[in-house]
């Protein structure tokens, strides 16, 4: 953690609970109290973890996740006391288990799959419209990780909380970027074949246009600047991180 914004840093979670492996995904549960925040990781092969005490002790929360699948990539707080998990892929030889996308109403305490495609395993983001009640979003990648033929996958559109969903894009999906200010503008990184660049959409999905300018084919996440939402910043695999103005 750091407390003099990044400058320095101290390790906070070193023997304390949470495995010597990589954390891909760190949620802040912004009701959680200011002296001793709530924290969840999501640790691949290990699952979901919890901190109580700002990061100085940690305790697994996987009760509900398939147990032959345990690589949570992402998890976010969805606000009315939900909370999302995303588990990608996991490949054993020739045989492979497909990422799922688990909802828990108590905290973690439970956690119930919502969502998961054979056709498309490999899962990369989930992202949830800003304002409690709103669309959840779930992006996979082609079943294969050979660029030249890459297709499938896609996104995943739910209004009530995983119960149903709707394909709003059908080409291999990096994540989805959704504007804070207008939950109907959004933005996708489409890895078509070897990638397409940028997508857009002003109706929630419905439909899409590729961003023509956009200077680089294989995008990865889209962060909407706090100050001003029009602005955004695209990182991307191999070609860093490039900021543009959305014009309307």
């Amino acid at each position: 953690s750091s407390t003099d914004g990044g400058e320095n840093w101290t390790p906070v979670a070193k023997g304390a609970g949470l495995p010597r492996k990589a954390v891909t995904d760190i949620w802040l549960d912004p009701s959680s109290p200011e002296t001793s925040r709530r924290l969840w990781g999501a640790v691949p092969g290990s699952g979901a973890y919890v901190s109580e005490d700002d990061g100085k002790t940690w305790k697994a929360r996987n009760a509900g996740f398939e147990f032959d699948n345990l690589n949570v990539l992402r998890i976010k707080g969805g606000g009315r006391g939900r909370l999302f998990a995303l588990t990608t892929v996991r490949v054993r030889g020739n045989a492979s288990v497909p990422g799922a996308l688990y909802l828990s109403t108590n905290n973690g305490q439970q956690w119930k799959k919502v969502f998961s495609e054979n056709a498309a395993p490999f899962l990369t983001d989930v992202q949830l419209a800003a304002g409690g009640a709103g669309a959840v979003y779930v992006c996979a990648l082609h079943a294969k990780d050979t660029f030249e033929t890459a297709v499938g996958g896609g996104v995943w559109k739910s209004a009530d909380d995983g119960k149903t969903w709707t394909h709003v894009f059908d080409k291999p999906a990096y994540s989805v970027g959704i504007d804070p200010r207008n939950p109907d503008r959004l933005y996708v990184s489409c890895w078509l074949h070897r990638g397409d660049g940028l997508h857009t959409s002003a109706d929630g999905g419905a439909t899409w246009t590729r961003v023509e300018n956009y200077p680089f084919w294989r995008p990865l996440t889209v962060t909407f600047d706090p100050s001003d939402p029009d602005v955004v910043y695209v990182t991307n695999f191999g070609a860093g991180v490039f900021r543009g103005v959305h014009l309307k």
